[in-house]
């Protein structure tokens, strides 16, 4: 039970940081410039995108 209360408290420390990550991953993908900046970026930096 105590393991249990250490997760769930550790990932309410998460949930903010995980719901702005995902905001802004939902606006990248909807916008095909930030999209093709983000591709070019990745292009340089020789990684894969």
């Amino acid at each position: 039970p105590t393991l249990n209360l250490v997760v769930v408290s550790g990932l309410k420390l998460l949930e903010t940081p995980i719901k702005k990550l995902r905001k802004l991953i939902k606006t990248i993908r909807k916008s095909a410039k930030i999209l093709e900046d983000l591709e070019n970026i990745a292009t340089l930096d020789q990684k894969t995108f």
